[in-house]
């Protein structure tokens, strides 16, 4: 008896479920088990071989050595399967890096390329070049590369006719000044930019803004950016953003003090610091939740300890959070410290490893108990909502 199809694709798509709408994660976050279970697919029936292949062939990942680049040259002579790769990975250039990007153009229905490197730029092949041109392109991930100025970025992107998902991470421009006369008018406008583990300062991002000509990112409605390089970008996308993240480093402490963006558009927001206040100011300087007519989700972490003399400024946030109309749901996660209990924090603080010698005779702070979570009274309007979650 054969199955129908579409119990087939039915069958095939629960092994690979995902939900998350950045291209760059969910094509990746295959779990070894998912993999194996397709391929076992392709043994089962002739009916469950080209739905598994599909999947299995969706993202492609090409590391440096000459294995990996074979086993593309084998893909590449298999024209079925090449019409399913959709995202393609290479990384720290070598072998790989050639032949991917040698013969890119017989992967008809490319949709995302992610190039790492450790080289500048102006180092690479024409064909790495040539890849970011093909038309089908939608999303782009450089990391690791070496840039001269923000023109040269916007050089290697402004003939990518499709983009509109830009990845940037561990970037760094050599220039900050840039010299900009003609602006023709923006051709590519993106929809989502993500700078991580970046090396761009404040000015760098002006100087993204200034140079980008052709490729639009004033526009964006999806941004995940650090807080020390992300406020130029923030208040500049503000009418247009829907999701924002934003990131503290471990070295940049500084609260938000500008005035409101008026970002009233957005439906998610996620903010991971190191403090409360931190959180808080960030929230303030979004603009005021009670106008956010569409915001649902809000994921709140704090990376550092739970203190009893932060109540207020959670108190303060409860209010805000509740003034959303539409607000849904509120995750709050408290990362105080990995696998380190606050029994063994209080002992470290007693023994002096805490705290330099002149303050050793402060009191420590009030910690929460192993397993215990902060408590719903600091957040009082979201508890009686039912719409929070509270995690370490």
């Amino acid at each position: 008896m054969k199955l129908p199809q579409e119990l087939v694709d039915l069958i095939i798509g629960e092994i690979f479920v995902h939900k998350d709408p950045d291209p760059f994660l969910a094509w990746r976050q295959r779990s070894p088990v998912a993999r194996y279970t397709l391929k076992s697919c392709t043994l089962l029936s002739r009916a469950f071989v080209r739905t598994a292949q599909k999947q299995l062939f969706l993202a492609i990942r090409i590391r440096s050595g000459v294995s990996d680049a074979e086993r593309l040259a084998q893909l590449l002579n298999t024209p079925h399967l090449c019409r399913y790769v959709k995202d393609l990975e290479v990384e720290y250039g070598g072998d790989g890096l050639f032949w991917a990007c040698q013969f890119s153009s017989l992967l008809p229905n490319l949709q995302a390329i992610s190039l790492h490197s450790l080289r500048e730029w102006v180092e690479q092949p024409d064909s790495v070049r040539a890849i970011l041109t093909l038309p089908t392109l939608r999303c782009v991930q450089l990391t690791g590369y070496r840039l001269r100025d923000a023109v040269e970025l916007h050089t290697i992107l402004k003939n990518a006719v499709g983009l509109k998902q830009l990845a940037l991470t561990s970037i760094a421009f050599r220039n900050e000044v840039i010299d900009v006369r003609i602006r023709p008018p923006a051709s590519i406008v993106l929809d989502s930019l993500r700078l991580t583990d970046s090396g761009l300062r404040p000015a760098n991002i002006s100087a993204m803004l200034e140079a980008f000509t052709t490729v639009d990112i004033s526009r964006l409605r999806r941004l995940e950016i650090s807080r020390s390089a992300g406020e130029d970008l923030l208040r500049t996308n503000a009418s247009t953003l829907e999701e924002v993240e934003i990131d503290w480093e471990a070295h940049h402490m500084a609260p938000y003090e500008d005035a409101p963006i008026g970002a009233h558009h957005l439906r998610s927001i996620t903010v991971t610091a190191p403090k409360p206040s931190n959180v808080a100011s960030a929230l303030r300087f979004l603009g005021n939740l009670a106008d956010m007519a569409d915001l649902e989700k809000v994921k709140l972490t704090v990376v550092n300890k739970l203190d009893n003399k932060d109540e207020a400024i959670w108190r303060l946030m409860d209010t805000s959070l509740s003034s959303a109309p539409h607000l849904r749901a509120v995750e709050v996660v408290v990362s105080r410290a990995p696998g380190i209990s606050a029994n063994v924090l209080r002992a470290l603080d007693s023994s002096g490893w805490m705290s330099p010698p002149a303050e050793r005779d402060v009191p420590f702070p009030e910690y929460f108990d192993d397993g215990a979570l902060m408590p719903s009274r600091w957040l009082p309007a979201l508890a009686e909502k039912q719409i929070l979650r509270i995690s370490h």
